[in-house]
């Protein structure tokens, strides 16, 4: 049996080494067409859920893929290790929370020139002239350390991924470039990886919050109750996220997730649209939040632009 176990973590290992060498934490941006190209070979879904790319339906999931290429331009694959959903939420976020400050500085150098201001860059690039959302996930990360230890996290343990994520987003300024952000969270066993687990501690401590709500969800009866879900399928590395996860994330950071379902189903609507799953605040409730929009592969979540 011993024999047995260590052959299977063997394969195991095997795997996310292979993993690892033949894809990247978080690509760079690639076309929408390629998406096309990947179902074309055969290789578009995951390996653990390959029956679902069959004859009879690949014609589907290129017809969402023609239908994908006339609302997003771009992707970024993820690496398909497991934490694919959390990874995809970090990068999106921080990417778009980037763009934000780069946005408010052109927005701001534009108004300063009318008004033929001689503000130092220095000035422009304060803290004051920061997008809202940048300054209100600062702040919520910075107290998030409280929270989740009051739902028996230990501190000690969490005090070094908490300090890398209020890090992460403290670098996230207006000098800071694109190419930056890009090699800070594809570094091998670095930023990605530390906030990557963060966010399941602060996904289950949600859960834990809102337990009385969440408990009705569990479809796993052998799950007594949201601890023991959370831990074991929300806080080990490697556990794939339901919508459940992707539910409670969006809700506790108060970020708009906007997902594309491209499963392979047959296209509703005279349109042929995917069916899109939106999590998080409503429109109507925080006008100003942040706003991210993913793609769901059976198996896997990468990031649309």
């Amino acid at each position: 049996m011993q024999d047995q176990d260590k052959q299977t973590l063997a394969q195991i290992d095997a795997i996310q080494n292979e993993i690892k060498t033949s894809q990247a934490l978080t690509s760079d941006l690639m076309s929408i067409s390629k998406l096309a190209e990947l179902y074309n070979k055969g290789g578009g879904t995951n390996s653990n859920d390959a029956s679902s790319n069959s004859n009879n339906n690949t014609s589907n999931f290129l017809n969402g893929c023609e239908y994908l290429a006339t609302r997003y331009t771009k992707f970024r694959s993820i690496r398909g290790d497991g934490n694919c959903y959390y990874r995809a939420f970090l990068y999106a976020m921080c990417e778009t929370l980037l763009s934000q400050c780069h946005d408010m500085i052109i927005t701001t150098a534009n108004a300063d020139t009318k008004q033929d201001s001689k503000e130092s860059s220095d000035e422009i690039n304060s803290s004051q002239r920061l997008p809202s959302e940048l300054i209100r996930l600062r702040k919520h990360m910075q107290t998030s350390l409280d929270e989740v230890t009051k739902q028996g996290y230990d501190r000690y343990t969490l005090e070094m991924f908490h300090e890398e994520f209020v890090e992460l987003l403290d670098n996230i300024k207006p000098s800071t470039t694109k190419d930056e952000l890009h090699s800070q969270l594809s570094q091998e066993n670095g930023t990605s990886d530390y906030c990557t687990w963060y966010l399941r501690v602060l996904c289950a401590t949600h859960l834990k919050q809102n337990a009385s709500h969440f408990i009705h969800f569990l479809e796993d009866p052998s799950y007594i109750d949201i601890a023991s879900f959370c831990s074991r399928e929300v806080e080990p590395m490697g556990k794939e996220v339901t919508e459940l996860m992707v539910l409670a994330l969006a809700e506790a950071l108060k970020v708009r997730v906007n997902i594309e379902y491209l499963d392979g189903r047959d296209l509703p609507g005279s349109k042929k649209e995917l069916v899109v799953h939106k999590f998080g605040p409503r429109s109507d409730d925080e006008a100003d939040c942040l706003e991210i929009s993913l793609l769901y592969r059976p198996g896997h979540y990468d990031i649309l632009y």
